[in-house]
């Protein structure tokens, strides 16, 4: 009886599922986008409202001429039933969205067993094997550069632990996704970062690449 319940308690878990970086991002439908459904001089006549719009918002001046195409601009938008002021109002919120979106966590991943790819920045070491450490997408990240967004970090936990040559190495991490929302401060050689990072996970395995 012992033995069906470990091997029913296996089948559940499953093997982990390979994710991209991409998918640990809130990604905002495009369906969202003010732009989507308009055809291509539809959204060339938006732009020229967009455009005239940040002349305004800048302070600029704006010539007959760019006054004229503004003008025309709205009245052919307004000919196919489009509010052209509308589309630059919601453009703009869009892209507050956008900008937002981009430390939104995937919540629909947390809990589940996720495979994913990336280079090691270490945290902790213990007789030369690291058991903590920062996963990101690309080697060298926050080294000489701003750091990735929140939902492009993992704090990975490995008791275990695995030997590593430099921050410059590829692991594959396997383990459960969890919600992270910590600061953490990670030494390098030019000084130490405070990294705010989305997601947490204790890992099953961490495999060289």
């Amino acid at each position: 009886m012992l033995i069906l319940t470990l091997l029913g308690s296996s089948s559940l878990a499953g093997p982990a599922r390979p994710v991209d970086w991409s998918v640990l991002g809130n990604n905002l439908s495009s369906q969202k986008n003010p732009y989507y459904g308009l055809t291509a001089d539809e959204a060339r006549l938006v732009g020229v409202l967009v455009h005239t719009t940040k002349m305004r918002d800048a302070g600029k001046a704006l010539s007959p001429h760019v006054l004229q195409g503004e003008k025309i601009a709205l009245s052919a938008l307004e000919s196919v039933g489009i509010d052209g002021a509308a589309k630059v109002t919601d453009l703009a919120a869009f892209g507050k969205m956008m900008e937002s979106s981009r430390n939104d966590l995937n919540t629909s991943l947390l809990g589940q067993s996720i495979e994913i790819s990336g280079f090691v920045l270490p945290l902790n070491l213990t007789d030369t094997k690291i058991t903590e450490f920062v996963l990101v997408p690309f080697a060298g990240a926050c080294v000489h550069t701003p750091p990735p967004s929140r939902n492009q970090m993992i704090v990975v936990n490995y008791p275990e632990g695995f030997l590593v040559n430099g921050l410059f190495h590829a692991v594959a991490v396997s383990g459960q996704l969890a919600r992270g929302g910590t600061v953490r401060s990670v030494g390098f050689s030019d000084g130490v970062s405070s990294l705010d990072i989305g997601y947490q996970m204790d890992a099953v395995s961490v495999d060289p690449l």
